[in-house]
């Protein structure tokens, strides 16, 4: 009998050790959803956040809904005792983890009472295993103090009433500010451009030819330019020729001709 209770204590520290193991790393995991609940930059799946989001959803329909203040202490609580841990539930899983050691007391005196009732208080067999379960349960207990779930879930709890109270919404600001700068930017790029319009094929071989046909008006006025400048000048010359003094052999030559 004495060996049948000293087995099931050996498998109460187990369980003890392993419902802890498994509540650190819920706690865990719900201060890693407050981190990432905001943060756009990192990847998270529904179950990483459904316990920030449901506290958020919740305590906003509550403050439009009521004029007081809600109590998130109590809703706090009540959702993470219905959560999960793996398959198991977390309140069975906390009582595992925080009773167990009672159990483990009970045993160590149900031990001590079986060995003075079949008169084997003497033999060193049951003196080993009394022994070694007193030192167990005292070791178990001072496990529990040390790793201190109770405190550790009222801290969480601060935790996470100080993030839906002063973090989110503080996120929220700076996300809506982040998201103005980001739109404001869309809308100047696309405003730029707006205003650089490329023309259509056909209206570019309308402007080239247009300039094609300004450039040859443009020589074709040149050439006359050129043309009436030779001109007045070749009339300058002819007068200029018509008013010069006649020479002697130009003067022989008409009296020639008169004759």
């Amino acid at each position: 009998m004495l060996i049948a209770l000293f087995v099931f204590e050996m498998i109460l520290i187990g369980l003890t050790l392993l419902t802890t193991r498994m509540m650190e790393h819920k706690f865990k995991s719900i201060r890693a959803s407050l981190t990432m609940y905001c943060n756009k930059r990192t990847y998270k799946t529904r179950t990483d956040i459904d316990f920030i989001e449901s506290i958020i959803s919740d305590y906003q329909r509550l403050c439009i809904h009521t004029d007081e203040e809600p109590d998130l202490v109590s809703a706090i609580s009540l959702k993470l005792h219905k959560e999960y841990i793996g398959r198991f539930t977390y309140i069975a899983i906390k009582n595992i983890a925080l009773k167990a050691k009672n159990l483990m007391w009970g045993i160590f005196a149900a031990e001590i009472l079986i060995a003075y009732i079949d008169r084997m208080v003497t033999q060193s067999q049951t003196i080993i295993i009394v022994a070694v379960s007193l030192l167990l349960t005292i070791i178990m207990y001072f496990y529990s103090v040390i790793k201190g779930i109770e405190e550790k879930q009222e801290i969480l709890i601060d935790e996470v009433i100080h993030y839906v109270r002063n973090i989110y919404p503080v996120e929220k600001i700076k996300q809506r500010k982040e998201t103005e700068c980001e739109q404001r930017k869309v809308d100047k790029e696309g405003a730029s451009e707006k205003v650089i319009i490329y023309p259509r094929v056909d209206q570019r071989q309308e402007d080239m030819r247009k300039r094609e046909e300004n450039t040859k008006i443009e020589k074709d006025d040149v050439i006359v330019r050129k043309t009436k400048t030779v001109q007045n000048k070749e009339r300058n010359e002819t007068v200029n020729k018509g008013n010069m003094p006649l020479s002697a052999k130009d003067i022989a030559k008409l009296l020639k001709n008169l004759s």
